[in-house]
């Protein structure tokens, strides 16, 4: 299972890094403006994408950017030896967007919904009013204030969030044909695998474990309120 290992945390990372910057942008914005019309159909853009289904969103980025104007391969996995024997570093990323992205979006619906409650939250404390009544320009007060406050409890959304990306990363795999652990996991319910099937699960949850540990620790160290004996 080692290179469909691999390739899944490849896969998993770049669309998690993906939905953290947008989350943390969006919600920036919608912490800014809560309560306000952009602020409200934020909230309500991210309520439907967040109901959409994983496999659904994949079968129409297929349609449109693969099908209709064919910027990425509808599915497989690049990286194939070139003529020299070196690695298509190019080719493999760009068949990995279209997984990435339909991983990336339901989780940066979640994630942002979450960082912006957060956000306002801290844009009605009373630092921030000083600092505005102080002539703080907001671009200062978001970036120097509010994001370095709101961002430490994502971390810990994250690591909950474990599960369902590799939840979503079966789906995914399953639609772009992405040789992951997903999609052996997939092939193997099929064919009445079990043993892989078994090993995969097991896996799967040793991950989990180790992932909501390491949110844990990140956060104890971004938060000088927590600690660990």
């Amino acid at each position: 299972m080692g290179s469909y290992l691999a390739n899944s945390i490849i896969l998993y990372v770049l669309a998690t890094v993906i939905a953290v910057l947008f989350s943390v942008l969006i919600g920036m914005f919608q912490g800014y403006w809560a309560e306000r019309t952009p602020g409200v159909l934020i909230g309500a853009g991210q309520i439907i994408v967040y109901s959409i289904p994983t496999f659904f969103i994949g079968v129409m980025l297929i349609l449109f950017f693969a099908i209709y104007v064919s910027w990425f391969p509808p599915g497989g996995i690049g990286g194939d030896q070139s003529a020299g024997g070196a690695l298509n570093i190019g080719s493999y990323f760009h068949h990995m967007v279209l997984p990435a992205v339909t991983i990336a979006l339901p989780l940066t619906a979640g994630l942002s919904r979450y960082f912006g409650h957060q956000a306002r939250s801290e844009y009605r404390l009373d630092y921030v009013r000083t600092a505005r009544a102080r002539g703080v320009p907001p671009l200062r007060i978001a970036v120097n204030h509010v994001l370095r406050n709101a961002v430490r409890p994502l971390v810990t959304v994250i690591g909950m969030m474990i599960p369902g990306i590799f939840v979503g990363g079966i789906l995914t795999e399953a639609v772009f044909n992405y040789p992951g652990l997903g999609w052996l996991l997939w092939r193997s319910a099929l064919e009445q695998d079990y043993p892989t099937l078994s090993a995969i699960v097991l896996l799967i949850g040793v991950l989990t474990i180790l992932g909501n540990l390491a949110a844990d620790l990140t956060n104890s160290i971004l938060d000088v309120r927590v600690r660990y004996e």
